[in-house]
């Protein structure tokens, strides 16, 4: 009996033990976990590839510009959206890019954009806007309902690649009428000074 009784008051002190651990454990996770929302509103116009992903780089993945895990979603609403997870309380610097460096943001006039910082906290969301990219920097004279389609379509029978715009009527997505299409070559001169090495076709 003595020795049954002995057994008994060792389970149950290990048994306070093990609640003590599991509630220190889930105290500790709910104050150092928080998980961040970091939201893009906006993208310049006319120089977001419509087939580019916006990614995140920064403090928490070692600075890596086009890591899959840190790839943006789409939102219905055209917004780029990640949830973060980090120590609650914790700072941190990033940037956003479109896979690499030589295609990460800068400011509105190309200059260079200096570390942006955020800090973790549970069920908050941060939102920012990409005024501009590092390859996409110039004297812009684009306007219209232009679209950037692809910055680096695949060519395999020429062995290189290109930058396809689409130029769209006024009325191409309110009106029932049908435009023939005209390929043009050269098409780095036809929409924007920027991106000419003769000056935009008039």
């Amino acid at each position: 009996m003595v020795y049954a009784k002995g057994n008994m008051v060792r389970k149950t002190r290990m048994m306070r033990v093990f609640w003590m651990f599991l509630m220190i454990f889930f105290q500790l996770n709910n104050k150092l976990i928080a998980q961040t929302t970091i939201r893009v509103v906006s993208v310049p116009q006319y120089f977001m590839p419509v087939l580019d992903s916006v990614f995140i780089a920064g403090t928490f993945n070692a600075w890596n510009p086009g890591e899959a895990a840190f790839q943006l979603q789409k939102d219905f609403d055209g917004s780029y959206f990640i949830a973060l997870d980090g120590t609650d309380g914790e700072g941190f610097e990033f940037k956003f890019t479109r896979g690499d460096w030589a295609r990460g943001e800068t400011m509105a006039d190309g200059s260079f954009l200096p570390n942006r910082t955020g800090v973790f906290a549970g069920g908050s969301e941060l939102t920012f806007t990409v005024a501009n990219w590092e390859d996409q920097t110039g004297t812009h004279t684009i306007n219209g309902n232009v679209i950037q389609l692809d910055y680096n379509f695949e060519i395999p029978e020429l062995n290189r690649s290109r930058r396809i715009w689409i130029y769209l009527p006024p009325d191409y997505f309110t009106s029932t009428n049908y435009y023939p299409v005209v390929y043009m070559q050269d098409g780095q001169n036809v929409f924007d000074y920027a991106s000419s090495f003769a000056g935009e076709w008039m």
